[in-house]
């Protein structure tokens, strides 16, 4: 009974962690001076219709509280992008903002993900074009081992 018990808890613990594997993208803005990183360890490809899409978790940290229109504030946020590679764009699909480790805001996108013509431009030497750089030569990498 007892190894029943131990092997049970090892199991949920194991569902509950994810490997995490954050990678500095080096670039921040100029206002919030904050440091990005995306996952390595948990993107992947996104068929929708005939398109493939890179997905990638992607996080920031903010040295200074940001605040919310509601008076909410928080330090940090990751965010589920979506990167296509051949036209150069990028949709954030799921977003999750933090204040003391604990989500206080969270949403889903309302655009159209079965095309990207309407998801933003990566704009040359920005944070969105780094992080769609990294997703989609990570993906390559990855497709081509």
């Amino acid at each position: 009974m007892k190894k029943l018990i131990l092997a049970g808890l090892i199991l949920a613990s194991s569902q509950m962690t994810l490997a995490v594997n954050w990678i500095d993208v080096g670039l921040s803005s100029k206002r919030d001076k904050e440091k990005t990183y995306i996952d390595l360890d948990t993107f992947g490809a996104v068929k929708i219709n005939k398109n493939i899409y890179v997905s990638a978790w992607v996080k920031q940290d903010y040295p200074v509280l940001r605040r919310m229109p509601d008076g909410r504030v928080y330090s940090s946020e990751t965010t589920l992008n979506y990167f296509d590679c051949n036209y150069r764009k990028w949709l954030i699909v799921e977003q999750h903002r933090y204040y003391n480790g604990g989500v206080i805001w969270s949403a889903k996108t309302q655009h159209s993900l079965s095309s990207s013509q309407s998801w933003d431009t990566a704009i040359p030497n920005s944070i969105g074009e780094a992080l769609l750089e990294e997703a989609c030569t990570s993906y390559s990498i990855m497709k081509n081992q």
